[in-house]
């Protein structure tokens, strides 16, 4: 279902024949730009089609990481059935989604997103509507540093953000306590 939701976006986007002729290679260009951004350690700036992007290239290498991760915490009793989870840089929702998936329909999820991108924001929420009744998703527009952290959490994830913070040991302490 989240392929076909993200099918739909990029349909609504571009057409239904987004992957191919110049709107393919439009968005293989800000694949591939992004990519380069993040390797020399360039800021990215989120646009629509940079979030999209993002959702073709990464989304399901994030959706399965994260079930590698909370799977061993799980087996071992970690996590609780109804669980109160964080995540920051929450981007288009790989971690969000695998998360759900992991669980399954019976556990009642409260899933809190820090992601600043509007953009990335529009994605993830409509990825969100997916999950069913029992992820009860908010959406916090803005960023890690500013966020207040107000716990308990059972679960916080950090997926790749902290390279984008300006001191990351800072915000992780704060997201601890």
């Amino acid at each position: 279902q989240y392929t076909r939701a993200l099918e739909g976006l990029l349909v609504e986007r571009y057409g239904a024949g987004w992957p191919d002729g110049e709107s393919g290679d439009r968005l293989r260009g800000r694949i591939r730009e992004f990519k380069e951004r993040y390797l020399n350690g360039l800021p990215v700036e989120y646009d629509e089609a940079t979030a999209l992007g993002y959702a073709i290239y990464h989304l399901p290498a994030y959706y399965a990481a994260i079930q590698y991760v909370v799977a061993d915490l799980v087996r071992d009793d970690l996590v609780p059935a109804s669980p109160r989870v964080l995540d920051v840089g929450a981007g288009v929702g790989g971690p969000a989604l695998g998360l759900a998936e992991l669980l399954g329909p019976d556990a009642l999820v409260e899933y809190d997103a820090v992601e600043p991108s509007g953009a990335a924001r529009e994605v993830l929420t409509r990825l969100l509507d997916e999950t069913g009744p029992n992820v009860h998703a908010t959406v916090h527009e803005t960023t890690a540093e500013a966020f207040d952290f107000e716990g308990p959490y059972d679960l916080v994830v950090f997926a790749n953000v902290l390279s984008e913070l300006d001191d990351p040991g800072a915000v992780v302490s704060r997201a601890l306590e």
